[in-house]
């Protein structure tokens, strides 16, 4: 497939080095695209319709049938793409639907523009302790929460260790709105959230790692905190990861699946004006 790639465009190479000479006009050129667009190789027909544009400034009724071959090449485009995107989320969106049974739509969501997923081992059904929460936009943003409950700490980041390896978030700031802490009855409540830019990887490292003892080590600027990961935790953030990256393709599915169609309409509407 490269070397076919290659030769095809060396051809197109040496077709363009030779629209110059006074053989080739710019109706040659028109009928060379239709036959790459006829015969789906889109690229080199692109191509040979920049070079008429390029080369035959005048040729005002070759240069608009060339315009109206690029807006065909484009809803070819177009439509392949559409068609990947329904072939594919066909295959990812019942995969998705069966992760979701492990999701819950977080009552928060009524106040975002998004929706925001929690995993049902983690609800507020959960008493709230020392652990580590996991979030999940419908766009496939993963975000960790990081929970303390005990004296004044104060921490901005923390650190997962398997054995002799670990992984560790970038600091929230005490002055961040992600890094919220208040006291009640004498208790220190701490909830420093970690969205990806702060994450580091960490939620990838305990979903690979979340068969293994997995210490968690709270860290301040003056002391730092140790405890170890609840199985269930464990688990929940492992299937948060997973149901994190198929939201993601899903949602980038949708997306890209939309720009077509809409892209199509406004193309047809170009085409009928022709």
């Amino acid at each position: 497939m490269k070397k076919f790639n290659f030769i095809l465009l060396i051809q197109v190479v040496l077709l363009l080095s030779c629209s110059h000479t006074p053989e080739r006009t710019a109706a040659d050129l028109y009928q060379t695209a239709r036959q790459y667009f006829e015969q789906n190789n889109l690229n080199a027909a692109k191509q040979v319709i920049d070079s008429i544009h390029t080369t035959y400034h005048n040729d005002i009724e070759v240069r608009k049938q060339a315009r109206e071959l690029m807006f065909k090449i484009q809803q070819k485009e177009e439509k392949r793409n559409v068609a990947y995107c329904d072939s594919m989320l066909l295959i990812k969106e019942p995969i998705l639907a069966e992760y979701s049974k492990q999701f819950i739509l977080s009552k928060d969501s009524e106040y975002f523009d998004y929706k925001l997923y929690t995993h049902r081992s983690q609800t507020i059904a959960y008493m709230p302790h020392t652990n580590i929460l996991c979030e999940v936009k419908d766009n496939g943003e993963l975000t960790l929460v990081s929970v303390f409950l005990g004296r004044k700490l104060d921490h901005t980041s923390f650190r997962i260790t398997a054995k002799d390896i670990f992984a560790e978030t970038l600091e929230v700031p005490l002055s961040s709105e992600y890094n919220y802490h208040f006291d009640d009855m004498g208790s220190r409540w701490e909830y420093v959230t970690f969205t990806p830019e702060y994450q580091n990887n960490v939620a990838g490292f305990i979903a690979q790692y979340a068969d293994q003892t997995l210490k968690v080590t709270l860290k301040s600027q003056e002391s730092s905190y140790n405890y170890f990961l609840e199985k269930r935790d464990k688990e929940a953030i492992k299937e948060a990861v997973n149901f994190s990256i198929l939201t993601k393709e899903v949602f980038i599915l949708k997306n890209n699946q939309k720009k077509s169609s809409e892209k199509l309409i406004w193309l047809s509407e170009k085409l009928n004006q022709q």
